[in-house]
């Protein structure tokens, strides 16, 4: 009877312990892609995707850019703290599974390119330590490149007419006031006035 009882006590503890080792030995894959090619004012979102047979419901892992190229945005995880130095800390849970975690920067430097990466911290499908699910690395890095931007150059007007035609002057019509020969007329004026000079002479003997 002793004997019996130890025996399914034994059994017991080793199911515990088969499901214990099982739930530790879940793998997920974690990898993160995007756009790759860039340029200066773009918005780039980089998806982080988690396969793994059993749902993934929490999950708490950094990621890492280079702030003199990205600036982050926003991210679809519920939690997401950003430092000036490029380090992103991110916790997230999914009671459905997670499948995408998506990131969304704005490419501020000229030209160059940032490695993208995402460093696991913890992985569970439930929420106790034995359901931890097993992460070594997330495949990366993820590479954005930033593309230099066109030089814009103004085209050449080459229709800009060469001297400016000389519009034609209007006729003056206004009539010339040059030079009058005033002799005569001061010659007649001086006649009508000794005429005048000697009637009144005239008058003055009668």
């Amino acid at each position: 009877m002793k004997k019996s009882i130890i025996m399914t006590i034994i059994m017991v503890m080793i199911i515990s312990l088969i499901g214990v080792v099982n739930a530790a030995n879940e793998t997920a894959t974690v990898s993160i892609a995007g756009k790759k090619e860039v340029k200066k004012g773009d918005k780039v979102t980089v998806t982080m995707t988690v396969n793994s047979k059993k749902a993934v419901v929490g999950a708490d892992f950094t990621v890492n850019y280079d702030s003199k190229f990205l600036k982050f945005v926003e991210s679809s995880a519920l939690a997401a703290n950003a430092n000036e130095a490029g380090k992103i800390v991110v916790e997230h849970v999914a009671t459905s599974g997670i499948k995408e975690i998506t990131f969304t920067f704005e490419v501020i430097g000229k030209e160059g390119s940032s490695n993208i990466t995402a460093t696991p911290s913890a992985f569970t499908a439930g929420t106790t330590e034995e359901d931890e699910i097993k992460v070594d690395s997330i495949k990366g890095p993820f590479v954005v490149s930033i593309a230099k931007a066109a030089e814009t150059t103004k085209p050449k007007d080459e229709t800009t007419p060469k001297e400016e035609e000389e519009t034609p002057k209007a006729k003056d019509t206004t009539p010339k006031t040059g030079s009058v020969n005033v002799a005569p007329v001061v010659a007649v004026s001086a006649i009508a006035g000794l005429a005048v000079v000697a009637i009144a002479i005239k008058k003055i003997r009668k």
